[in-house]
């Protein structure tokens, strides 16, 4: 798992990370993918936000489902301490700065700065691995709804794809570590 982990790192700071060239090909298909009519995909992020992932953890333990309310619980937070990190040391330019794809400032406190990887992505892709783990008959949509809200985080202008997709990437392996039992902090999440 470690060697897969740091491949994983690898690749992704060679496709969008500090080597990433002006030229790739996040501005291309960002002003592609904004330049469609679809106002309701603004408002489809809304999926990737923490109300909507406690509304999913209270109603699995609602069901009587604890097990699955804890793995889902781990793995937010894994996801969402592992983003953290690689927005701050990172600190790549938000596309509506102005500032270009190929636009990482180093470590950095500003929001303008925290656009690799996408949260919301990481956040839903954490919910979706371990609903599609748990209840497989729905990994189809689980999957397609939190590919959603990466598709509405470039849409809005508030990442490019590769933040959309190292966020997807860092939330399937935050689900898929609380799934294979791997505690963050040393105790699993039971209720």
């Amino acid at each position: 798992m470690r060697t897969r982990v740091v491949a994983f790192v690898l690749l992704m700071l060679v496709a969008g990370g500090p080597g990433a060239s002006a030229a790739s090909p996040d501005e291309a298909v960002a002003g592609w993918v904004r330049s469609w009519d679809a106002p309701w995909l603004g408002e489809v992020a809304r999926l990737g936000e923490a109300p909507v992932h406690l509304g999913a953890v209270l109603v699995l333990l609602a069901a009587g489902d604890g097990g699955s309310a804890g793995r889902v619980v781990e793995a937010e937070v894994g996801a969402a301490v592992a983003t953290w990190a690689g927005k701050v040391a990172l600190g790549r330019a938000r596309p509506w700065t102005g500032e270009g794809a190929a636009r990482f400032a180093g470590p950095s406190l500003a929001e303008a700065h925290h656009s690799f990887p996408s949260g919301h992505t990481s956040s839903a892709f954490a919910l979706a691995t371990v609903l599609a783990g748990r209840y497989p008959d729905g990994a189809v949509v689980w999957y397609a709804l939190a590919a959603g809200v990466g598709l509405s985080r470039i849409y809005t202008g508030d990442h490019w794809p590769s933040d959309v997709l190292a966020g997807a990437a860092v939330g399937h392996l935050a689900g898929r570590a609380a799934l294979e039992g791997r505690p963050w902090f040393g105790f699993r999440w039971n209720f």
